[in-house]
């Protein structure tokens, strides 16, 4: 695995285990118009609409749907009839937003290669391994015992 290859597992492992701290320096807006183009991105062969980013995003379609509108006076997305049902708007992201998005991953890569140069192969294994584990049980959890659950 190359350095780069190393660095996006991390950040999916970081990702997947949801280090507040870490993203504390991004604005909550940003955070939420960041998950929506990173989400539309890597869905972008799928019909996606607003109730499925709300329920990733863990947010109310209310307070979903006034970030699309903002996304959408930005340029970032625009929106669709879906093919499947004509009652639904399907949301996909646009050449801004794709730029947007790319240049978003590209810079969440380089500060997660930084994050590599201070850490062994060994200890980076270790993390990935870790965070594997720690995903397994949590997801174990929440079949079990529903989401409110303590771990």
């Amino acid at each position: 695995m190359n350095r780069r290859e190393k660095a996006i597992k991390l950040m999916e492992a970081i990702k997947d285990n949801r280090p507040v701290p870490l993203l504390e320096h991004i604005d909550k807006g940003e955070r939420g118009e960041n998950f929506v183009l990173g989400h539309l991105d890597h869905h972008r062969r799928e019909e996606v609409i607003a109730a499925d980013l709300a329920k990733e995003l863990g947010v109310s379609t209310a307070r979903i749907s006034v970030l699309l509108k903002k996304m959408k006076d930005k340029g970032l997305i625009e929106t669709a009839a879906s093919d499947r049902d004509a009652r639904k708007s399907v949301i996909r992201l646009t050449k801004k937003g794709e730029k947007l998005s790319h240049d978003n991953f590209e810079k969440m890569v380089r500060a997660h290669e930084r994050l590599l140069e201070s850490l062994s192969e060994k200890e980076i294994e270790t993390f990935l391994k870790i965070s594997k584990k720690m995903q397994i049980v949590m997801n174990e959890s929440f079949r079990e015992g529903g989401k409110d659950e303590s771990i």
